[in-house]
């Protein structure tokens, strides 16, 4: 069903038909007509979660069509059905994507991509989806095209059944981890930023990773710059090993790659280990023009994607470009992880409150250290979609480092 509905948008788009055309009565008329019977020949509650795509269902919709007398154009009917087929069958568009095109790939200008209503609702509060926004010409409400830009977007679905998992147990839980103090735990611009002792690091973290993993949480943030390149493979090792882990985007660190210097960010899933990776692309610069020691490279975002939930990340001002969150949203992330290091989280309301809009996904910064020039800042973000009468995005801080906060998706900070 997913590559029919391309198809017949394709079909449509090639008779210059991209968006709803009938705008006077009569063809509207005959637009809902079509869809009524599409619906009533495909016969498909659009409430049942289930993989659909037989040829029985193909057959029974083009028969439907051929039997179909209409004044309707050939692309005002390719669109009319793909409509149809997009809200009956969307639950199983992302499967089919992904078989289609294969594990890791690459999506290119023009490229038809689905994305999903969300999946990781929370006990309460949650709002209904919203009316797409500004849905451009030839989308569809779960049918996206890919338009050229300077982003680079790498689609992972190498573990589909793993990245799933959030949406196992809801409403999903994920902590956030404030491993220091101050930054006399931490080396200073403008040479290499991290841990100033390595091991003592290291079982700080371990320590609470466990905290987390006792607690039962399906994800844990570490903030920006927490771990070094030693802490970072041991706990891909340790995660490898266990197949009950949450999964985890274990901070980031500065590191040498074939001669370029990378501020990294790597995914660990459990029995699996480093999953995938992500490099920032935008340097931090200070007031005093220290300019944080790495070679940025060509922007880009790789796509998580499980056959229900896909999840991205970025480090810290990565999220605060606006063509960089903007096409997060646009891609239908579930989940943004963001680990950073910054004296505000309230610039990353912006990133957050798009996701929400755009595709009802929830964004969850971790922050570090806790004390900037002797004032406590927040160690942590929250952005989900509630009701308006709740706040959307929610700030915590700590009264002290090491520790631990827990975010509910629907509820908040937990006490």
């Amino acid at each position: 069903m997913w590559l029919a509905t391309c198809e017949l948008l394709e079909q449509a788009d090639s008779l210059g038909v991209q968006r709803d055309p009938w705008a006077d009565g009569d063809a509207r008329q005959q637009a809902e007509r079509v869809r009524e019977r599409l619906e009533r020949a495909l016969s498909w509650p659009a409430d049942v979660p289930l993989h659909v795509g037989t040829a029985d269902d193909a057959s029974d919709a083009g028969d439907a069509v051929a039997m179909m007398t209409t004044s309707l154009t050939t692309g005002e009917l390719s669109y009319v059905v793909a409509s149809v087929l997009d809200e009956q069958y969307w639950r199983s568009f992302t499967r089919d994507w992904l078989t289609e095109r294969g594990p890791v790939f690459d999506l290119r200008p023009g490229d038809r991509y689905p994305v999903d209503d969300m999946r990781l609702r929370g006990d309460v509060g949650y709002s209904a989806r919203p009316e797409r926004r500004g849905l451009r010409a030839g989308d569809l409400a779960h049918v996206r095209r890919f338009r050229v830009g300077r982003i680079r977007v790498i689609v992972n679905g190498k573990y589909p059944r793993i990245v799933d998992r959030l949406a196992s147990s809801l409403p999903l839980e994920a902590a956030v981890l404030l491993p220091n103090e101050s930054w006399s735990e931490l080396t200073k611009p403008p040479g290499r930023i991290g841990p100033v002792d390595s091991e003592a690091q290291q079982s700080v973290l371990s320590e609470m990773l466990q905290q987390a993993r006792e607690r039962g949480v399906g994800m844990v943030v570490l903030p920006e710059l927490s771990v070094d390149g030693n802490i970072a493979e041991s706990l891909a090792s340790e995660w490898e090993q266990s197949t009950d882990y949450p999964m985890l985007f274990a901070g980031s660190a500065h590191l040498l790659d074939g001669g370029r210097r990378v501020n990294r960010t790597t995914v660990l899933l459990p029995g699996v280990g480093a999953a995938w990776h992500h490099d920032k692309t935008v340097a931090f610069e200070d007031r005093e023009g220290n300019r944080e020691p790495i070679d940025p490279g060509e922007p880009c975002i790789t796509l998580g994607c499980g056959y229900q939930v896909r999840v991205a990340t970025l480090i810290c001002k990565d999220a605060l470009d606006a063509d960089t969150y903007r096409l997060v949203a646009d891609l239908g992330v579930h989940v943004l992880a963001v680990p950073a290091m910054s004296d505000r989280l309230g610039d990353f309301a912006a990133a957050a409150n798009e996701l929400i809009a755009q595709a009802q996904g929830a964004t969850v910064v971790a922050n570090n250290p806790r004390l900037w020039n002797e004032s406590d800042v927040e160690h942590a973000l929250l952005g989900q979609p509630v009701r308006d009468a709740e706040p959307r995005v929610r700030e915590h801080r700590s009264e002290g480092a090491p520790d631990l906060a827990i975010a509910r998706l629907g509820s908040g900070w937990l006490p």
